[in-house]
């Protein structure tokens, strides 16, 4: 009788050794077509102080701030922050008229008349009970002052 684990075996080695010792087919080391496939550019190393330069020239978000302002554009507003000075009093009595100003926490006051300019350079135009008549960067603004 034959013993078929044998014959398994030996078939088995003569597989194994055609794999590895029999002749090889030739493998391609490149791609077909090859040549039709896009090239990327090769990197070229830049100064980090340059492509900054650029970004900022080309203003990606709009003017920066400390830009001066485009012809035929109106400069920006001035900031909104409070002022460093207050209105303490407005005196409108019937013969005289002026307004009193603290300014940055100062214990001295000052009193102001029609026509003079208030710290931040607002001119005041007239001085009622209950507001002050203003010229604020050149337009017309009414102050409305709470009575207490």
């Amino acid at each position: 009788m034959l013993n078929w684990r044998m014959v398994f075996a030996v078939w088995a080695v003569a597989v194994a050794a055609a794999l590895a010792f029999g002749p090889r087919a030739s493998v391609p080391t490149t791609l077909v077509g090859a040549d039709a496939l896009p090239r990327l550019p090769s990197a070229a190393p830049r100064d980090a102080e340059a492509q900054i330069a650029a970004l900022r020239k080309a203003s990606l978000w709009g003017v920066p701030a400390s830009a001066p302002p485009l012809p035929g554009i109106a400069a920006a507003e001035p900031s909104l922050m409070p002022p460093e000075w207050r209105i303490v009093a407005v005196v409108a009595g019937s013969t005289d008229r002026f307004v009193v100003v603290q300014q940055a926490n100062q214990p001295a006051m000052h009193e102001l008349r029609t026509g003079q300019q208030l710290p931040d350079g607002s001119e005041i135009r007239r001085i009622e009970p209950a507001a002050l008549y203003l010229i604020v960067r050149g337009n017309k603004r009414i102050l409305r002052i709470d009575q207490q």
